[in-house]
This record gives C-alpha cells, sequence and structure tokens, in this order.
C-alpha cells in the first residue's frame, strides 16, 4: 500500500525542482476554483486518496488512486481522462475501478463580471465492472478572489449506488474552501466537503504548493459527526508537461 506519508515527502523533493510553468494549480484537494486548463497545455495530476471510517480500526481503511490527463482546448474549456484503482485494507486487494471523463467550462470570459465566477463540471464514469452502470458527476462552481484570498463554492449532484444494489439514485454533495496566498507559492486555507443527502459533513485545512514545474495540494479532513467518516485525507500532484 502507498502511505500517505511517502506521497507527501515524495512531492516535497519534486517542488524543488526547477523547469517550465505550472498550468492547472489547484488551490484546493477536495474543492475546485475558477480555473480550467490553459488553452493548448497539457498536465499530468496524480490522486491519492484516503477513506477510513473509523481511525481506531485498520481495516476499515479504503485507499483510492487516480491519474488524470488534462488538456486545455480554450481559454474557456478543458477536458481530461482518469485511470482510477482501489485498496481496501479488509481485503488487501487492489482494483483497477473505473475510467473517467471530464470536461469543464466557464461560464464567463473573465473573472469578476459577476460576484461569483461560475464554472460547469460534467464527467462520466465508466465502469470497470460492466455489471455496474455507468455514472454521472457534475459540479456548479462558484469562486471569488478578493486580493491574496480565494473562496470556492461546489455544487455537486452526483449519481451513486443504493446500498447493497446496482440500482442508481442521485445524491447532493457539496464542497467549500478559503484559501489564502501566504507567499506568491504557498497557500493555506481551510475547506468542507459533505453529503447533503445523507447528512455527512468534514471540515479540515488546507494546504497548496507550488514550483516553475508541479504544485501539489494536500487537505486532510474530520468527521463533525457519527455519520461521517472519522477522517478522509486527499493529495494532488501535478505536473506540466
Amino acid at each position: 500500500m502507498f502511505k500517505m506519508k511517502n506521497l507527501i515527502l515524495v512531492s516535497l523533493f519534486l517542488l524543488v525542482l526547477t523547469g517550465i510553468s505550472y498550468a492547472d494549480y489547484r488551490y484546493y484537494a477536495w474543492t475546485y476554483q475558477f480555473d480550467t486548463m490553459i488553452a493548448g497545455e497539457t498536465e499530468i495530476e496524480f490522486y491519492t486518496t484516503l477513506k477510513q471510517s473509523d481511525r481506531n480500526d485498520d481495516t476499515t481503511a479504503k485507499w483510492a488512486r487516480q491519474i488524470e490527463i488534462e488538456t486545455g482546448l480554450t481559454d474557456r474549456w478543458d477536458i481530461s481522462m482518469y485511470l482510477a484503482d482501489k485498496y481496501s485494507e479488509k481485503n488487501a486487494k487492489t482494483k483497477f475501478s473505473e475510467v473517467k471523463f471530464r470536461t469543464r467550462y466557464k461560464l464567463t470570459s473573465m473573472k469578476d463580471m459577476f460576484f461569483f465566477d461560475p464554472l460547469i463540471y460534467i464527467e462520466y464514469r465508466i465502469q470497470a465492472d460492466r455489471s455496474y452502470p455507468d455514472k454521472w458527476e457534475t459540479k456548479l462552481v462558484l469562486a471569488k478572489d478578493i486580493d491574496k484570498l480565494n473562496i470556492a463554492l461546489n455544487f455537486i449532484p452526483e449519481e451513486t449506488y443504493k446500498e447493497d444494489s446496482k440500482e442508481k439514485k442521485w445524491k447532493y454533495e457539496y464542497a467549500a474552501g478559503v484559501s489564502y496566498a501566504v507567499v506568491p507559492r504557498f497557500r493555506f486555507g481551510v475547506e468542507s466537503k459533505g453529503d447533503l443527502s445523507n447528512g455527512k459533513y468534514m471540515i479540515g485545512p488546507a494546504f497548496s504548493f507550488a514550483n516553475n514545474s508541479l504544485w501539489m495540494s494536500i487537505s486532510p479532513i474530520y468527521g463533525v459527526n457519527r455519520k461521517s467518516d472519522d477522517i478522509r485525507i486527499q493529495a494532488i500532484v501535478g505536473i506540466a508537461i
């Protein structure tokens, strides 16, 4: 199993390297801001996610990894493809889980045309187990930059499966963050993520770093009620190519 601490150490080592400019610097690990990939640029992003419902029981830990290839088509529109796998401590098995195709589109040509800058996110998820139907995920991203401060809100209607079933249903989630640029390439903030349909809510710190060739965002979030997982951690590393 790829431990989160190893990911952090490798990422921090890479951040001292130099190279071409980063393209899609994410301020948050769970929340999207009003950004798309630069037109004509391509980036590879590596995601590692831990979800643990009980911090005192290691067998409840579930890991997910994703590789994303992202390309900017215009100044307002990008597309990407993900390959994802999962690992469960309970059965100690890794399995390929899905292929995803995603697009983002800015609804305005420039920032500050409205109080919040709007962006639409649409994702189609093809299941590796073809006995399960494919799923959609959408996001309405609303964000605002105020000098060094960023505020971002994501409203997330998402298809999921009913418990112990292959039948689909819609659930409604959110992600939100506030981030401040302590220095130009280091940001600190707070993120919250929740499932409005099931009453699950989490909150925690958000960190992001960037150098000339890549960036990293990481956020550990913690459950605020008994319905929520005890802890989730997501780390993303983006490398311009």
